[in-house]
Order: C-alpha cells, then structure tokens, then sequence
C-alpha cells in the first residue's frame, strides 16, 4: 500500500449507511402508502441509496488523495 492508497475513513462509512437507511426508510414508508409493499422497495431503495453514498464517499476520498498529490508535485 503506497502512503497515497487510504481506506474510507470508518465514520464516513458509518454516516454513509446510516443516511442510506434513513433514505431507504422513507423512501419505503412513501411506497407504502402508495400501495406498493414499502418494506421490499424500502430494502431496495437503501440498498441503491447505500451504494451511492460509497461512491461519492470513494470519489471524495479520491478528490483529497489526487489533491494532496499535485501539493507534494508542487
């Protein structure tokens, strides 16, 4: 692992799960009273909400590693 390569910090990840419930969570409640099963589109709209708050958290974490690259260069 080169001093650049980093794993997600692990409160980003946690407030990253945590929003994708919280989203799934209405998400599926409205669903639900729309008639359709809320807890089957809950599930599923945390898990889609989950994988997108990972890759912006990836793609921060990427943004700050490429950032603090080009200051090192300079």
């Amino acid at each position: 692992m080169s001093q650049f390569e980093q794993t997600l910090p692990i409160d980003a990840v946690a407030r990253a799960n945590g929003n994708a419930r919280r989203d799934g969570t209405f998400a599926g409640l409205t669903a639900g009273l729309l008639g359709v099963t809320g807890i089957l589109s809950g599930y599923q709209f945390t898990q889609g909400f989950a994988a997108a708050n990972m890759s912006r958290l990836r793609a921060e974490v990427a943004a700050a590693q490429e950032a603090k690259r080009k200051e090192l260069q300079l």
